[in-house]
């Protein structure tokens, strides 16, 4: 009796594992990426992914798929390419790290170098009038923005 409900206890627990990927939300997609094989692979099927939930969502407007069977389809897909972007951003951690300072660094100098531009631009606002068309044009423009010519 011991040994039937053991072998019970090992196929309950094979039919589980085997079984559990088609009801389990979120994917846990593993998190590192070894090489550039793998990231084109890992690429390729979050395009895959992607793609099936367009086709999807086109069969749930040709009326081919129910809508509580669409939102169950549509949750474990969404869940799968969340999973699959995570794992490609997670390969290159210090990208956004090199980004944001790069971009402070931009913002910083910008910032020195605009000040006394708007001083004189705020100073000089005198409207430009270009002498073959006698349009007027912005302080600060070097070309006419009707005929092109120079100012």
């Amino acid at each position: 009796v011991s040994l039937a409900i053991g072998a019970a206890a090992l196929c309950g627990l094979a039919l589980l594992r085997t079984l559990w990927p088609l009801v389990a939300v979120g994917f846990d997609v593993e998190s590192t990426v070894v090489s550039d094989r793998a990231r084109s692979a890992v690429e390729r099927e979050k395009q895959l992914v992607l793609r099936s939930i367009k086709e999807l969502e086109f069969d749930r407007a040709m009326g081919k798929v129910a809508e509580e069977d669409f939102q169950e389809m549509t949750t474990r897909l969404r869940a799968r390419a969340i999973s699959f972007m995570r794992q490609l951003d997670s390969d290159t951690p210090g990208y956004s790290d090199l980004i944001e300072r790069e971009l402070q660094s931009r913002l910083a100098s910008q910032s020195l170098s605009a000040g006394p531009m708007v001083q004189a631009s705020e100073t000089s606002g005198v409207e430009c009038t270009c002498e073959v068309c006698a349009t007027v044009n912005d302080p600060d423009a070097r070309f006419c923005k009707y005929c092109g010519a120079s100012l």
